[in-house]
Order: C-alpha cells, then structure tokens, then sequence
C-alpha cells in the first residue's frame, strides 16, 4: 500500500474524524432565491393560524410562531418540487386491484425524495422505506420596500347566476409581489450515485425558472406552466421565479471537505448561502450552476495532478459524474405530461348583433356597423389610498414584480374570468344533456352523468350525487388577464326614484372604470379529453358571437362586455408533436383543418354530456338540444360556427 493510495486517505480521514465516516459521501450545498412575481397567499393549512390573534381575516399568512415572520416551509416547497418532477417524469399511474396506486412501483420521485415501504400485499417483493436525499430549510420572505402585507377580499361567484353568491365573502392576507425567499438546501449523495441525483433535483428546479420553464414557442405561445406557491394557484395566483442559483460540493471522504463542512454553524452556512447568491458565479437555472461547478472542479483537479495522485483520482471521478449527469438529464427531458393549454385575448368591447345577424340598414350611411366598440369595465376593489377621498369604488388592480420593481396593472380578475368561463359551459352542458330547465341547485345533486363529467374539469360544490365535500376544478387559470391598452375614466352615478323617475339625494357615486384594452387569459388543463377540447370550443363560440356576456359591476346596463379576439388550443403529447388549434378559425372557415378536428371534439362532447353520439344526426326529435349546443354553419362538418347564432 502507497502512501498515496486512496485506502490510505480514507484511515486519514477515520483518524481525523475520530471514526469512519457514516452516511453520504458527498453533499451538495445548494441556494436559490424565489421571487414572488404576484401578490401570493401561503398558508398555514388551517382555517386559522395558531399563533395568530383573532381578526377579521379569514386566511391567515403562515408565520414562524417566534419571530412572526412570514415565512415559506420546507415541507410546501418539497410537495412542489416532488409533485413536479413526479408529474414531468413518472407516467400517470392508477390504483390496481388492491387500491393501492402505484403499488409496487417507485418513480424518479421517490428515488430523489424517498418512499414509505411497500406493503406485502401490494408486491411480490417488500421494499424499505427509502429517506429523503434532498434537505431543505424554512425560508423567511423579505418583502420589498415600501411594500406591506396586504389583506386582499374577494367573493365567490354563483355557477348559474353570475353574480356574487350571498356570505362567500372572503378576506385573506397576501404577501405584495416582489418578495423575495433565499432558500437553502442540501443534496445528501451516496456512493455512484450522484450524477443521477443531480439530474433530477435539476429537473425538479426546472419548474422554478419560469412559468414557462423556457418552452415559449416561435408564435408567442406559452409552454406548460411552472411551479405555483400558495393558495388559489387555480385562479392566477402564486407566480413565482428562481432568480438565481448558487452550488457548492463537499467530498466527504477527504479532510479538506469533511472540514469545510461539518466545521461551519447553521448561521454561517446560511450567510454563505445567501452572499453566494450575490457573487459572480451565481446562476440563473440549477443545471447551469451544476454544470459548471463540476467542470470547475475538474479543471483544478486535473492542474494538480500532475504531483498530486490523488488530484489525479478525483478529476476521473468527477469526469464520470459530469458524464452521468449530463446522460441523466438528456433522459429526463422526454416529458411524460399530456398537457392542454387554452389562450384566448379578449377584448373588453361589444359586437353588435347587427355584425352576425343581417338586417335591412345599419347605419345613415348604409355601411354595415361590424365592431366591436371598447367598452368600460369595473371588478370592485378598494381604491388606492391616494384615491380613497375622490371615488367610491375603483377597478382591480394587481401588483406585478418585472424588471427589477413592482408595477401596479389593471386586470380582469382570475375569479372572475374563471367565472364566466365556467358558466358559460355550464350553460352548454346543461343544454346538451336536456337539463336546461332544471334548476342548478337540483341539477348539482341529481347525480346526472354529463354533471358529473362538468365537476371533474370545472369543480362543484358537492360530490357525485350531492355526497361528499367539493371537489377541485382541475381546470386552472395560469393568468388572470392584465389589461393593456386600457384607459382609466372617472365616471359618476346615481340613483333614480323608479316611481317618479327623480335623482335621489345623497345616492351619488363616483368609480374609477377601464374603457376599452384586452388581455390574455391562459387556462391549462392535464389529461384532457375530446368532450373538453369541444366545450372549450363551444364557449369561445359564445364569447366571440353572443354581444351579452359581461363580468364585473354594471352588466345590467352595459358595463364589462368581453368578446374573443383570438383563441388558440394547444395539446401536448409525450412523442407526438404539439397540436395547435385556431379555434377563431374553426367557427369560420368550415372548409379548415380546424374545423374537422373541432368536428370531432363536438361529437365527443354530445357522447359525454348525454346529446347523442352524432351532434348532426337527422332525425334527431324536435327541442332535444338546444341550438346553442349545437354546430351550426355546414351541418354536416359538425363544427361550431357563428353563421347560425342568434341573440343568445
């Protein structure tokens, strides 16, 4: 034995360590700082947070219970790391015969952040339980300045009625966007594998670099969506980015490593974390800070290997894991998800009915009158504090954290939007499945399949057959729709006597309103079906023909008009290439590609909601289906058009 073999430095190490060496050979020390891009609730996970007093808030932010700071756990932040990479990696699995789902079988998930043991009677073989390799620290959000936590209130809207539901009032404190978490970490490797480790807490972090992950494509389109913090992720809320990445490597099997870690305190580790984050070598995606770090590493190794042995040992070891890593991570890159992603621009303006249906003039000059004209629009909120002496009410606004600072945008309101999404299908259902006159309250708890079918994508209050609690829209808002192009317009209001037709003293209100604008509003949806592609198909052929949908205050007498600008579904499937669908231009053109794939959608949404299996079928009885759930245009396609609408 040489004085240089590496038996020889491991006793080296024993002897310096006063024992041998137990656990991981290698640690990884990584930090990240999240950036909060939106006004975010994290929770603590019960209706009331224990260390916080009484108030009027009903969702309270999670706090340390010594300091009271706000703060993000490891545990939230670990759900979402797993569920992302279990969900990008690991094909959907289904309860077998046992109940058990996924019995017997462990994903890239489970290797990365450890499983239960498998019960005997799930496999043939029983497996350990398997520890977590991936640590990872609270953090403490750092609001930034001149930003305060904000309570934010909003109400539920009814399915049916459009209009704010009687006690949903809700109250909830938020962080402002632009907060900021430095979080810390640590990748716990044990012997040959740690370039697969690497590749899949990379992977893992892939759902922090963007919203969408860096997937845009050439036309604009958003990829699939990222990672989202916090609650109501469903309706716009919870957008957050790694900002930047910073690694260190520590071999345990030698002194120098050993020392360097386990000779520091958690506070000095965790100001190193955070100065790391601040120096040259930082790094906005981890597989970069990753990639690098082990090409540096080799380069310093392989300079002094030339009289150092055992320098010479770890430039060969680390070329093996830079190389396994990189082979990991290139096999992780298929991804698995069957991922919908619905786009549509709408515009806050009206279209005459007069610009589908023909009529005998249009206007004193004969030409015809098409708009759409820019409307007004106003989704309450409280006005801002500069504003609060000079208007009643105000509309929506969100902060937004881009470029380095926090700008305050005009919206048109996740739950809103989602709101008239969800209506508009409701009603389509409803007629397709003949329950159009039923009331929705009955219709919600009569078990009827095309209801059940509605629930899964769009959620419900009740379970199947009114049993059970609510169950979750799996249908989610990614954005909540900033208005561009907008202009803000002060404008005054009263009340008339609706007996003598007279201004009633005292009843004169002032609002802050948004005429005209559009915004983009992206709903993603996992494992879609035809029937869903079809519905997504029908609603926009309301939005984009029907002059009366509306959100927002004052719909009664005109206010909130939206209408379809553009509307693009876009379908994702592992090994196929992206489907994209210009849902404008199959209610348009019967003769485009667009037309024959919605074709098919409508009939598999007839097949599911209860309508038939052919939405064209001759001899199909007289009122069965309303013409509003039905293609029109060239009734052979199928396809839905806006030839045939009437006034709605």
């Amino acid at each position: 034995m040489t004085g240089t073999d590496p038996q020889v430095f491991e006793k080296r190490l024993d002897e310096f360590a006063g024992g041998a060496p137990a656990g991981p050979r290698v640690i990884w020390e990584i930090s990240t700082r999240l950036r909060l891009l939106g006004d975010t609730h994290i929770g603590s996970a019960a209706p009331s947070a224990p260390h916080a007093a009484e108030s009027e808030v009903d969702q309270l932010l999670d706090r340390d219970p010594v300091t009271r700071e706000p703060r993000l756990r490891a545990s939230t932040l670990a759900g979402l790391l797993r569920h992302h990479l279990a969900d990008r990696c690991d094909p959907p699995v289904h309860a077998d015969a046992t109940g058990a789902a996924g019995a017997g079988r462990r994903g890239w998930a489970d290797t990365l952040f450890g499983a239960p043991a498998v019960p005997e009677f799930a496999a043939t073989d029983t497996e350990p339980a398997t520890m977590s390799a991936l640590d990872i620290d609270d953090a403490v959000a750092v609001l930034p300045e001149d930003a305060n936590i904000t309570v934010r209130v909003g109400n539920r809207i009814d399915p049916d009625s459009g209009t704010a539901a009687p006690g949903a009032f809700w109250r909830m404190e938020v962080l402002p966007a632009g907060t900021s978490f430095t979080v810390t970490m640590r990748l716990r490797v044990p012997d040959g594998d740690e370039g697969r480790l690497l590749a899949l807490v990379s992977t893992a972090a892939a759902g922090l670099a963007a919203d969408s992950e860096g997937e845009t494509s050439d036309d604009g389109l958003p990829g699939p969506a990222g990672i989202r913090i916090g609650a109501r992720t469903g309706r716009g809320y919870g957008e957050v980015v790694a900002e930047a990445w910073h690694v260190r490597r520590h071999d345990l099997h030698t002194p120098e490593g050993w020392g360097a870690y386990y000779a520091r305190g958690w506070e000095e580790r965790w100001k190193e974390a955070r100065n790391g984050l601040e120096t040259s070598d930082r790094h906005a995606r981890l597989e970069s800070a990753v990639d690098g770090t082990l090409a540096a590493l080799r380069t310093a190794a392989l300079a002094e290997a030339g009289h150092d042995e055992r320098a010479g040992w770890t430039a060969r070891d680390l070329e093996r894991t830079h190389t396994a890593f990189h082979h990991e991570l290139d096999a992780r890159r298929a991804d698995v998800r069957c991922r919908d992603t619905f786009v549509v621009t709408l515009a806050v303006a009206e279209r005459s009915t007069r610009s589908f249906v023909p009529a005998p003039f249009d206007d004193l000059d004969g030409a015809p009158a098409t708009g759409p004209w820019p409307g007004v629009l106003l989704v309450g909120d409280t006005p801002a504090p500069d504003r609060l002496g000079e208007v009643d009410r105000a509309h929506r606004t969100r902060p937004r954290y881009s470029d380095g600072r926090v700008q305050w945008r005009p919206e048109l309101g996740g739950t809103a939007v989602f709101a008239l999404f969800k209506r508009t299908a409701r009603g389509l259902v409803r007629e397709i499945a003949g329950t159009a006159e039923q009331p929705g309250a009955e219709w919600d708890v009569s078990g009827d399949p095309a209801h059940n079918w509605f629930a899964h994508w769009w959620g419900s209050d009740t379970g199947p057959g009114g049993d059970g609690g609510p169950r979750p829209a799996r249908l989610r808002l990614r954005s909540p729709g900033v208005l561009s192009e907008s202009t803000r317009l002060r404008t005054t209001r009263t009340t008339i006597d609706t007996l003598f037709g007279d201004t009633v003293d005292g009843r004169l209100f002032t609002d802050d309103v948004e005429a005209g604008g559009v915004a983009r509003v992206v709903l993603d949806a996992a494992d879609a079906d035809d029937a869903l592609r079809g519905l997504l198909t029908l609603v926009v052929r309301e939005l984009y023909t029907v002059p009366f949908h509306s959100i927002g205050g004052g719909a009664g007498v005109g206010h909130g008009r939206l209408t379809v600008r553009s509307a693009v579904l876009v379908s994702r499937r592992p090994g196929e290439e992206t489907e994209r669908t210009d849902l404008l231009r199959a209610i348009d053109d019967p003769a485009s590609p667009d037309r024959a794939r919605a074709a098919d959608w409508l009939a598999e949404l007839h097949k599911e909601a209860g309508g038939g299996a052919d939405p064209s079928a001759a001899g199909t009885p007289s009122g069965a289906r309303s013409p509003r759930a039905q293609p029109s245009g060239a009734a052979s396609s199928g396809a839905a058009s806006s030839g045939g609408e009437g006034n709605g």
